[in-house]
């Protein structure tokens, strides 16, 4: 088993014990990384991103990518249980459906939110 399953196998027993408040802070610091990174290849590969971003200058572009995948990364294990943890812990298949799952929740919210501040 790799390191990084086995450290995620762990962590997850340690969150079905502990707190909702500690899962949630486990969770998030667990999964943030692979959040942001698939978040970024989603905004590259979307119509509508490259469409919404065809007149920035790229260091523009960049700057905006990486602020709402940072706000992406931060929200989207809100409403992820312990129990999907787990199971993606085990399969890769359930992993990518997570991530994927996690980023398209929040995306779109954390879209307006950086479009919006100024």
């Amino acid at each position: 088993m790799s390191k990084f399953k086995t450290a995620l196998v762990l962590s997850t027993g340690l969150m079905l014990g502990s707190g909702h408040q500690a899962q949630a802070n486990l969770t998030q610091k667990m999964l943030s990384p692979v959040i942001e990174y698939q978040c970024k290849q989603e905004l590259k590969q979307s119509k509508t991103w490259k469409v919404a971003t065809f007149l920035m200058s790229d260091v523009s572009k960049e700057k905006m990518q990486s602020n709402v995948c940072q706000c992406v990364g931060k929200h989207a294990v809100d409403d992820v249980k312990a129990t999907d943890v787990l199971k993606a812990s085990i399969s890769e298949d359930a992993k990518n459906q997570l991530v994927r799952q996690a980023v398209l929740n929040s995306v779109k919210g954390c879209v307006s939110e950086v479009i919006s501040t100024p």
